[in-house]
């Protein structure tokens, strides 16, 4: 919540170890979008941040350090004049935060009313004869040997897609934990994409030597986080990779995620923690 961090705004970053905690389980400042606060707050100690902080000192930091390059990587961030921005929201930082947390509020339920968005992002796609219920039913309920070939018998390449990705900052990663709580609230803040898409996101690797990669399988040959702002909190933090379905290289990296074998080794780095988005 907002209110629980106005002393570490008046500081900004004189306690990067307690901002460190704070955003150990949360992506923004308030809730789960981005709103005026994180642009004003992060505007207010980006020169702090990139020049004072080096090296061993940002990787002291990995909760900070992902808030930090969320922030800076949205489009919002960097279309806007942020001294006006902060400006104008400069209360949030302040004890008294109500009339300022009123304001995010009312700015960001503008912005979603200005949004014309269908019930279901995915009904502007042409129709698809892959059945993702029918699948993820075979994939739960059976081995390997048999859901890997039936997913290959029905998928419909000419309106699905296969996607890798990798998380961009893999190198400021500490924990396992930790890295796989970050996959845990991507995957939450994209439930309403369940019914059309597939993905298995794993942590490889160890303490302080882990990265995040996923596939996904889904409606559409595009970027599916284009089809509505709800989606599009966490997908600028990876790199997508768009796969060919013929290719062998495919074959492998579907069998290797879907099944997340506790033996599975991904750029030198074994399996430590996998979840599956179905």
């Amino acid at each position: 919540m907002a209110e629980d961090i106005p002393s570490l705004l008046l500081d900004t970053m004189a306690d990067l170890k307690a901002l460190n905690k704070f955003f150990d389980d949360k992506t923004f400042i308030a809730g789960e979008r981005l709103s005026i606060a994180d642009l004003a707050f992060v505007s207010s100690v980006k020169y702090l941040y990139e020049n004072e902080l080096k090296g061993d000192n940002k990787a002291r930091y990995p909760s900070f350090n992902r808030y930090f390059n969320t922030i800076i990587n949205q489009k919002e961030f960097n279309n806007v004049d942020n001294l006006k921005l902060f400006r104008e929201s400069a209360p949030v930082a302040a004890p008294a935060a109500a009339p300022a947390a009123q304001t995010n509020v009312d700015v960001l339920e503008a912005l979603e009313k200005a949004q014309s968005k269908p019930k279901d992002p995915f009904a502007v796609l042409p129709a698809t004869t892959f059945d993702f219920d029918d699948f993820k039913r075979r994939f739960s309920n059976n081995p390997a040997d048999d859901y890997l070939p039936y997913f290959w018998e029905k998928f419909d390449p000419q309106n699905c897609s296969i996607w890798l990705c990798e998380y961009k900052f893999n190198s400021e990663l500490g924990l396992v934990f930790m890295s796989s709580n970050l996959v845990r609230g991507c995957l939450q803040r994209l439930d309403k994409a369940r019914k059309q898409s597939l993905g298995s996101m794993v942590v490889f690797g160890e303490d302080h030597s882990n990265i995040i990669a996923g596939l996904w399988i889904w409606r559409g040959q595009d970027l599916m986080f284009n089809l509505t702002e709800d989606w599009q909190v966490d997908y600028e933090s990876y790199e997508w990779k768009k796969l060919d379905p013929k290719s062998d290289e495919t074959k492998s990296l579907v069998e290797l995620f879907l099944k997340q074998e506790d033996s599975a080794v991904y750029k030198g780095k074994k399996l430590s923690d996998a979840k599956i988005f179905k």
